[in-house]
């Protein structure tokens, strides 16, 4: 039991310090769009909700390792594979172990799941790329209801990454005993 602990020792600590990014982007994030700087406060979420997709894959690891998204990705190392993932698989790793609800929600006039929310965070996440505003005709204000979409949108994956390990844990208990 102590070496099954110790095992557990590094990604646990790998999954700490992705808590403590993610929690420190967000709180970035609050104060960019406090100050009216709705551009950075939608870069800075989107790193906050990578964080703490990350921080899910080092808890549930043994998960991770059997999703398609895992077992098709090409990796360059043999430590740390998941920092190799991209915001776009990670998402899928969260809809692919059901992290997130699969229920569509109605949202202006159509039904969509917050696996397609999420990418579309990603989406404005990943306007800091220069290659995007270029393909796209050049850079345009951010405008503050797309901050506070991509932060309910945080909010609510935060939620449920919460509640799955809420659940997880407390199954767990009951299997101990």
């Amino acid at each position: 039991m102590k070496n099954a602990l110790l095992l557990a020792a590094p990604s646990v600590g790998v999954s700490d310090r992705l808590g403590k990014i993610s929690l420190f982007y967000h709180r970035e994030a609050q104060r960019c769009a406090n100050n009216r700087a709705y551009f950075a406060a939608c870069i800075l979420t989107g790193a906050a909700l990578e964080a703490l997709l990350l921080s899910m894959c080092y808890v549930e690891d043994r998960a991770v390792r059997r999703t398609p998204t895992y077992k098709q990705k090409r990796f360059r190392s043999r430590r740390n594979r998941f920092f190799e993932f991209n915001l776009y698989q990670l998402i899928s790793i969260a809809g692919e172990l059901k992290w997130i609800p699969a229920k569509e929600i109605p949202l202006n006039g159509r039904k969509i799941t917050l696996q397609e929310l999420l990418h579309a965070a990603r989406d404005t996440r990943n306007t800091i790329h220069p290659a995007v505003w270029a393909k796209e005709g050049g850079p345009s204000g951010t405008r503050k209801s797309t901050c506070e979409f991509i932060f309910e949108v945080f909010e609510v994956t935060r939620e449920w990454l919460f509640h799955h390990m809420h659940t997880s844990l407390r199954r767990t208990m009951s299997d101990l005993r």
